[in-house]
């Protein structure tokens, strides 16, 4: 289509930023609201944490209106959290970047729709050790449903040995997390993952198939360490989230391309 052509593509360009910048103030109400069990759906808005007044559209522009208020709420003049602007110049900058990397593959928009469930997970777990089912079933539901797009662009033969490389990337990413945590937590005498890394581990391999585990091991292993000796010396904590090094890992794996989808088109 002609509105896909180079030409047109400052204007995508400023379409998916603002899209990444909508979406990067969904990851902060879902960072927020997950650990507290608070519903992300329904009639309740957002509201300052300190003095609970309702906050308005001038309120929640992403990263201006953090930026213009000087990190306080307009309000009652408390500090708000600076975890809200991360999140959204993160989301911003990994929807930017999919599709920068990606372009006018049919997959594009599930890849740039993951950007704030893999944000969330990230700061989730770095805060609360964490990963919600939810959170994980979103970016599985996303990665079936690239699978679909993709199933659009392509042979009936690569169709076929698309699904089934992204099914056995799913179940074979499981069932090594499972082993390793069952492994590790009976060599450790304490448990070495949580259940929702073990998850992770699915939804990781619908999205890279089989053939990109040991990169993806490698790159956990490698960003387990630092971000372990990170939260050491920043919370004095024994024990650390291990699924913000996977979570990185998966994203460096999908920038690089090393995706089920392009293995096999």
């Amino acid at each position: 289509m002609g509105i896909f052509l180079p030409e047109f593509h400052i204007f995508w360009l400023i379409v998916v930023g603002l899209s990444g910048l909508a979406l990067g103030s969904f990851a902060g109400a879902l960072a927020w609201r997950l650990p507290r069990n608070i519903k992300i759906t329904g009639r309740r808005r957002s509201a300052c944490t300190d003095c609970e007044q309702t906050l308005r559209a001038a309120d929640l522009i992403p990263v201006f209106s953090w930026l213009y208020n000087r990190g306080k709420c307009r309000h009652c003049g408390k500090a708000v959290s600076s975890d809200y602007i991360v999140i959204e110049v993160f989301t911003l900058a990994l929807a930017v970047s999919f599709f920068l990397i990606f372009g006018y593959q049919p997959y594009t928009p599930a890849l740039i729709l993951s950007a704030p469930v893999i944000t969330a997970m990230f700061f989730i777990d770095w805060r609360h050790m964490i990963i919600p089912d939810v959170l994980n079933l979103a970016l599985g539901g996303l990665g079936i449903l690239a699978l679909i797009l993709v199933s659009f662009d392509a042979t009936g033969y690569m169709v076929q040995g698309i699904w089934q490389q992204a099914l056995a990337g799913a179940a074979i990413f499981f069932v090594l997390a499972y082993l390793l945590t069952w492994g590790m937590s009976a060599l450790l005498k304490k448990q070495a993952m949580g259940g929702g890394d073990i998850k992770f581990f699915a939804a990781a391999g619908l999205w890279l198939g089989p053939m990109v585990l040991p990169l993806f091991m490698m790159l956990s292993g490698g960003l387990g360490v630092i971000f372990g000796l990170i939260s050491r010396k920043i919370t004095g904590r024994e024990y650390f989230p291990f699924g913000p090094a996977l979570i990185v890992a998966f994203i460096i794996c999908l920038l690089m391309k090393k995706t089920v989808f392009l293995t096999l088109l």
